[in-house]
């Protein structure tokens, strides 16, 4: 569980850099599309750890 997180995190952070444009809403609602879909897919399949 801790190591999922720990993924998850790293991913979300990653995400939110590569997408990280101040100026524009479309780039932070894409962020948390990602994110939710990233999230998803973690609830979705426990045994993937990374």
């Amino acid at each position: 569980m801790f190591g999922v997180r720990r993924t998850f995190i790293w991913r979300t952070q990653k995400v939110i850099t590569e997408t990280s444009k101040p100026t524009r809403k479309e780039a932070i609602s894409e962020t948390q599309r990602l994110t939710k879909a990233v999230a998803g897919k973690i609830l979705r399949n426990p045994l993937l750890h990374e």
